[in-house]
């Protein structure tokens, strides 16, 4: 069974009302970056949430031959909490489409799952799409590796002088 955790942050105390203390839970708001915008705390906890949610039931619940080797990589949800994409990648690199399609074909038990896994007012709907910042990756490598072969190693200086 999959526990429950909710968006909230840690409690922060606020100030007293009526002689009682009063406790708030506070949720870090988006904050403007360099490249963009970050997501807010809690919309990263949700994001955690359903990643766990989703990699759980394709380990132990869903057994679809046709998924194969599959990892879920990372999971972006939007603010507002309506979508959530869940970025998946293949060991197999052959069996994108059919792997996809079985994605597609459970992805209203994996809604359901999230929905009682997540506590929000709105359950995101999810999505599904390839991972491919590691092929990427580890294409820039290459490049990188076939640079570093290809530049000489510079002269020694003791090497050209001659000795006495």
């Amino acid at each position: 069974m999959i526990p429950n955790f909710s968006t909230r942050s840690s409690p922060k105390f606020s100030s007293t009302f009526g002689g009682m203390r009063r406790w708030s839970w506070r949720i870090t708001k988006w904050k403007p970056t360099k490249g963009g915008r970050e997501m807010a705390y809690g919309v990263q906890k949700v994001a955690k949430r359903i990643q766990f949610i989703v990699s759980q039931a394709l380990i132990r619940e869903l057994h679809d031959p046709k998924l194969g080797f599959i990892t879920i990589t990372k999971v972006e949800v939007s603010q507002d909490f309506r979508k959530a994409v869940v970025f998946f990648s293949l060991l197999e690199k052959g069996k994108r489409g059919s792997c996809l399609a079985a994605l597609r074909r459970a992805k209203g038990y994996l809604q359901k799952l999230v929905a009682k896994g997540v506590r929000t007012r709105r359950v995101p709907r999810l999505e599904f799409e390839e991972d491919t910042s590691l092929e990427k990756s580890l294409a820039l490598s290459k490049i990188f590796e076939q640079i570093a072969s290809e530049q000489s190693p510079p002269p020694n200086p003791e090497e050209d002088s001659p000795s006495d």
